[in-house]
């Protein structure tokens, strides 16, 4: 929710599915599976991934970089 900020000088997306989210959750022993956990982290990707477009650089689950408004 970071591009509802001003006066940030980029704004740099970090571009994960949920279900890559919650299989590092899972990884860490942040938490076991849990239908309703996925179901939350589903609903949160389709709201941040539209400020996807606003970001000046976008890093990918391979960590390749790309920049798009710098």
């Amino acid at each position: 929710y970071i591009p509802l900020l001003s006066n940030l000088d980029f704004l740099i997306f970090i571009n994960i599915d949920y279900k890559s989210s919650l299989d590092n959750r899972i990884s860490r022993g942040r938490e076991s599976f849990d239908p309703f956990v996925e179901n939350v982290l589903d609903i949160e990707h389709h709201i941040i991934v539209e400020y996807k477009t606003k970001a000046d650089i976008i890093v990918d689950v391979n960590y390749k970089i790309q920049v798009t408004h710098v």
